[in-house]
């Protein structure tokens, strides 16, 4: 089974109607976790083979790992502010079976020491940006993402605060001895839908996330 994960809030709508029709073609099953909807939209029921349920956002986008208790085989985490299509899942499955580990387009590499901080990485490498070879990284950007289930074991309670999947998602990872790896491509894979605001736009304190990086490298 090959399936599908996202998170969304209202004010996306428009935006995860652009991203499941870049998706769902190419996968068996797609869940997708509507954080504040009040109700499924109606559109949702006419695509095949999507499941959408409605949470409170008391994990953010961390939602979008609801469900991976519910599928085996290769599951692709998504955001709802991208774009994906055929080419970009390929490249990533194929990652994923090459490493035998979580992939992602999106990831950065701590090397300095000792350490400094979140924002003081050695290797930064942007989904949106060309990356020219494959590379091991301390943190994946689970938004890009592609891993075989049975390789990180994780509920929900991994996630204890909002709107971090990608830092706690990598802590489970080191913690487990999971290597994570950000693989080759070109600016472009991927299109970028331009939401009005993002979560790191709205994190001004990044603390925690250097705590917990701290703590596990």
């Amino acid at each position: 089974m090959v399936s599908c994960h996202l998170a969304s809030i209202p004010e996306r709508e428009e935006l995860l109607k652009l991203t499941l029709a870049s998706v769902v073609p190419y996968v068996d099953r797609t869940f997708v976790a509507l954080n504040n909807y009040q109700g499924v939209p109606s559109w949702l029921y006419n695509m095949q083979g999507v499941h959408a349920e409605c949470f409170d956002n008391s994990k953010g986008d961390a939602f979008k790992f609801a469900f991976i208790k519910d599928v085996t085989g290769l599951a692709y985490v998504f955001d709802d502010d991208l774009v994906y299509g055929r080419s970009a899942m390929a490249m990533l499955k194929e990652g994923a079976l090459k490493y035998n580990c979580p992939v992602s387009f999106h990831g950065k590499a701590y090397k300095n020491k000792p350490f400094r901080g979140f924002k003081y990485f050695s290797g930064n490498y942007r989904c949106l940006n060309t990356v020219d070879f494959d590379v091991a990284v301390d943190v994946i950007g689970t938004g890009t993402m592609c891993f075989d289930v049975s390789r990180v074991k994780l509920s929900l309670e991994d996630f204890p605060v909002k709107n971090m999947s990608d830092i706690w998602f990598s802590k489970l990872c080191k913690e487990q001895g999971v290597p994570m790896m950000v693989i080759a491509h070109k600016a472009g894979t991927l299109k970028y839908l331009h939401p009005q605001s993002t979560i790191w736009q709205q994190t001004r304190d990044y603390t925690l996330h250097s705590r917990i990086i701290k703590n596990f490298l």
